[in-house]
């Protein structure tokens, strides 16, 4: 048996919209505490966003840490100001870097604070760690 039928590469995703395409965008909406994915092909992406003002994610999207294709997108919260942009656009490997990080970092935040400095201590959790999934991609990279 050939290692290519050993380990065969996992069928790609289809659009859930069309159903025909594979799925390049992954979404995921929170609207009213009710939470809803998508995995769209770029031809459904572009439809959905069409007319919203709001820039798409293609093709040439790339990741804020590394500047490889972007897998990910969210939208940036006001903490996360810093970054100068409306979106986040991540790779799979630095979406996870961040994510692991985040969560590990929000266990050490003071709960008790005032909303003003709630906001100063997140701002401030988000720029190390964006530093930090930086560093870890150019280690990746070399």
């Amino acid at each position: 048996m050939s290692a290519d039928t050993q380990n065969p590469l996992p069928e790609p995703k289809l659009c859930s919209e069309c159903g025909m395409a594979p799925a390049i965008c992954f979404i995921c909406e929170i609207i009213g505490g009710e939470k809803k994915t998508f995995s769209l092909c770029d031809a459904c992406e572009s439809k959905r966003s069409a007319g919203t003002g709001i820039p798409r994610m293609g093709l040439d999207s790339q990741c804020f840490y590394c500047g490889q294709p972007a897998s990910h997108r969210g939208m940036n919260q006001q903490w996360e100001s810093s970054r100068g942009q409306i979106f986040h656009d991540t790779c799979t490997r630095c979406f996870q870097n961040y994510h692991d990080l985040f969560s590990s970092g929000l266990a050490g935040l003071s709960r008790d604070l005032p909303p003003g400095q709630q906001l100063e201590q997140m701002t401030q959790l988000v720029m190390e760690i964006d530093h930090n999934v930086r560093a870890m991609a150019n280690q990746a990279g070399d």
